[in-house]
């Protein structure tokens, strides 16, 4: 059986900050460019905050739902079913998209002896073991992740 597991808005508002703010803060191949990476995560912010808002949102409409669930509720059965399916690649996309540029950078910038897949089988190891533990555990370490980098930058 599935236990329901529930993040708090802060917590979701934490994610969706680190997420912005990726590896830039990490990976100094920013720096070395010359160029104002900062710009890029400025204008990336009114975007993270809209999705957050919209989430938030749809939550407090629908808080027994999953996305999925909100989709269906939204524009019926008959429409949000078929959309619901089309989640599963547009997400599986993104992930195997951004695991393969994150493994790519960390390659080209601090690890150049090491083979992308090492690279990128390590950050595997690391999500499944997040799953494991349960989004609850994530949203609270990032929730500390986001006051360390606030309080150190």
């Amino acid at each position: 059986m599935l236990r329901k597991e529930v993040i708090s808005a802060n917590q979701l508002f934490a994610l969706i900050v680190l997420f912005e703010l990726g590896t830039a803060l990490i990976v100094p191949i920013g720096l070395q460019s010359g160029h104002a990476i900062w710009i890029s995560i400025l204008i990336a912010l009114p975007g993270g905050m809209l999705l957050y808002w919209v989430y938030t949102y749809l939550y407090h409409q629908y808080p027994k739902l999953i996305i999925s669930g909100y989709t269906q509720r939204i524009l019926g059965r008959t429409l949000g079913w078929p959309l619901s399916l089309l989640f599963i690649p547009v997400l599986m996309f993104n992930g195997s998209r951004n695991l393969r540029e994150a493994g790519d950078l960390l390659r080209a910038s601090s690890y150049d002896q090491t083979p992308v897949f090492i690279i990128n089988a390590m950050m595997v190891v690391a999500v499944m073991y997040i799953l494991y533990q349960g989004i609850e555990v994530f949203g609270r370490t990032a929730e500390i992740y986001v006051l360390v980098i606030f309080v150190v930058g």
